[in-house]
């Protein structure tokens, strides 16, 4: 029943797909204020500094990035160089993050590698 609300396939190939799709990755049922369930892909915690949240997505634009969140900080950088894409944040934490990213990189791009849905627009990291 779940399911059926759900998802919304043209063929049983797709309804596969989508299925598949929800067990390779992290995801929960949840319900609205009128009862109908719905799935959620979640974010994947990868790390934090300090009281900031490193997190991935599941689905994703070009290129390769992650997630800073925390107070007074919502920013997202670039796998490959640790380039602001978009978002704020203080320039200490700016800091801290590129300083943290130095190590991490080798772990970021094997973890994005290794959490990248069937369906993402955006492959993996070739290294």
């Amino acid at each position: 029943m779940i399911f059926r609300k759900s998802i919304s396939a043209k063929s049983i190939v797709e309804l596969v797909e989508n299925l598949n799709g929800f067990l390779r990755n992290p995801c929960s049922i949840e319900e609205d204020e009128n009862g109908n369930s719905f799935i959620l892909e979640q974010r994947q915690l990868f790390d934090t500094i300090d009281a900031v949240k490193v997190e991935l997505y599941a689905k994703e634009h070009a290129p390769p990035h992650f997630h800073i969140k925390g107070n007074d900080v919502d920013a997202s950088f670039t796998i490959e160089d640790c380039k602001l894409l978009q978002g704020k944040a203080p320039n200490k934490v700016v800091k801290k993050v590129k300083y943290w990213h130095k190590y991490a990189r080798p772990k970021l791009i094997e973890f994005w590698n290794e959490t990248r849905p069937y369906d993402c627009p955006v492959g993996p990291i070739k290294t």
